[in-house]
């Protein structure tokens, strides 16, 4: 396995896992494409996405997958 350098220059946000005030908590999704696009046109450059204050790991993989694709759409 190559390990490449990882060059990076700018801001890189950690973001949030937005959760539905719900009886089942569940993510909220619909609030990922404005909340990007926020963070897109303050200038910041790359995101860090499920790895902030844990919740990424008390979710599950198809929970998780889905902020990851919709970070990732941003990612121009």
């Amino acid at each position: 396995m190559s390990v490449r350098a990882f060059n990076f220059r700018g801001l890189m946000a950690p973001t949030f896992t937005a959760f539905k005030d719900n009886s089942s908590q569940s993510v909220n999704y619909e609030v990922i494409d404005p909340y990007a696009k926020w963070l897109k046109d303050k200038g910041i450059k790359a995101v860090l996405v499920n790895g902030t204050s844990g919740e990424g790991m008390s979710l599950n993989v198809a929970e998780r997958r889905p902020q990851l694709k919709n970070g990732k759409r941003h990612d121009k």
